[in-house]
């Protein structure tokens, strides 16, 4: 998928499909990130990220920022072009909320706008918000954006439920927004946007425990398995089955349990983990960028892609086979394995690998920018793609590379010379 195609669908995904929200977005962050993806950098924002900004746009659409009106010659907005870095539109979406949220009403109980959604432990209650103005005062205490206008329509429509968790003094710690089709929780959110502290999510768990769907539990210190129960993700146990992801990026885990089966994907970037586990089995991809993993324990079959770009990697096991793409740029892979099988792409880009085994199977690309083989053997499909620098910019902004056929790198002897050859030398 082209960089374009990728930016473009993650604009559409975050603006949950408004068009204008996603015009506007693919303006400030969907433009730096294109510019990001084009010079080389795999990282995304994340979710939490893209949202807040979203959610800055949507409320200036609602109130009709005066910003919006002030055009560049081609119909955009200025202020939307002038951020070179995410953390710049960042700053300017925190700045906007704090200013707004100046403007809402004080923090206070108003009971004909809220009532009592679920009574938890220490005191604590779920506190669904019936009305706008409940909303105002939500964002007014934690600093985020859902008072400003944008949510509005969801709360009306029924289209969403908002909950906030408060402590017996009345002071609000998490909000949480639910998506009412798909019983799904589409945000759960600290102060200032950012992810709860793990003691509430402790007091909330009975709430959404086999009652919601939570697609990234990790992010709060848990992961659902197969029944739907929470579990700690520093006590796990072996022979867990988790239906969907495991995410334990970020997180200071050193080592999982035996046995694990995750029906999704495993992503398990910047961690820890110097192994993977005995047993272990991913249906899906396995993500172990910038980790400490230095090796792959008996896992010998990836079902989709494996990422180990940036980690510590040295040695691959023998005879690995990665169903989708596998990508070692960046590691302290000196040599591939005997037997390596990838279904679509290997990297191996800025390693100290220089050269490609006679028994490796690549079915359609191979990318090596930065390393040291010159030449690919026999065995490699002709017709494999093969990238050995990184694109370059021409005039008109379009990425040029000097890709070639497999067939192309392939050794050729020289012709035996016709007159060394009929003194018998040849």
């Amino acid at each position: 998928m082209a960089n374009k195609d990728i930016v473009a669908k993650l604009m559409a995904k975050t603006a949950d499909g408004d068009e204008e929200i996603s015009r506007l977005l693919a303006m400030c962050a969907g433009r730096v990130i294109l510019k990001r993806l084009n010079e080389g950098e795999k990282e995304l924002p994340d979710e939490h990220t893209l949202r807040h900004i979203a959610d800055w746009i949507s409320a200036a659409v609602v109130t009709d920022a005066e910003w919006l009106s002030n055009l560049d010659a081609d119909g955009r907005p200025k202020k939307l072009m002038k951020f070179s870095t995410i953390e710049q539109i960042t700053a300017e979406a925190d700045k906007a909320m704090r200013i707004a949220n100046q403007r809402l009403f004080p923090v206070g109980a108003v009971a004909d706008d809220e009532e009592i959604h679920q009574e938890l432990e220490d005191g604590y209650v779920l506190v669904k918000m019936l009305a706008p103005s409940a909303l105002d005062r939500e964002s007014a205490a934690m600093q985020h954006c859902i008072g400003h206008g944008s949510y509005d329509f969801l709360l009306k429509s029924g289209l969403r439920t908002f909950l906030s968790l408060r402590d017996p003094a009345g002071k609000p710690h998490v909000t949480i927004e639910i998506d009412n089709q798909t019983n799904k929780v589409h945000q759960l959110q600290g102060k200032q946007n950012r992810a709860p502290i793990k003691r509430y999510i402790d007091i909330l768990k009975p709430a959404l425990e086999n009652k919601y769907i939570v697609s990234t539990p990790t992010r709060l210190g848990y992961a659902i398995d197969e029944h739907g129960k929470w579990h700690d993700i520093y006590t796990l146990q072996n022979g867990m089955k988790f239906e969907g992801t495991l995410n334990i990026s970020g997180t200071d885990l050193t080592e999982l349990p035996r046995d694990l089966i995750v029906t999704g994907h495993l992503i398990a970037n910047d961690t820890c983990l110097s192994e993977l586990p005995p047993g272990l089995k991913v249906r899906g991809n396995v993500e172990l960028r910038r980790s400490q993993i230095r090796r792959l324990g008996d896992a010998v079959k990836v079902n989709g892609n494996m990422d180990l770009s940036g980690s510590r990697m040295m040695i691959l096991p023998n005879g690995l086979t990665v169903g989708g793409s596998l990508d070692l740029s960046n590691t302290k892979v000196w040599k591939l394995p005997s037997g390596l099988r990838v279904g679509h792409t290997l990297d191996i880009s800025s390693t100290d690998i220089s050269e490609i085994p006679e028994d490796i199977i690549v079915r359609v690309k191979l990318t090596m920018y930065r390393t040291d083989v010159e030449t690919l053997p026999d065995s490699i499909n002709d017709d494999l793609v093969v990238y050995r620098s990184p694109p370059k910019h021409n005039w008109f902004g379009k990425s040029q590379s000097d890709g070639c056929l497999a067939a192309d790198m392939k050794f050729k002897p020289k012709p035996r010379n016709s007159i060394r050859k009929l003194f018998g030398f040849g």
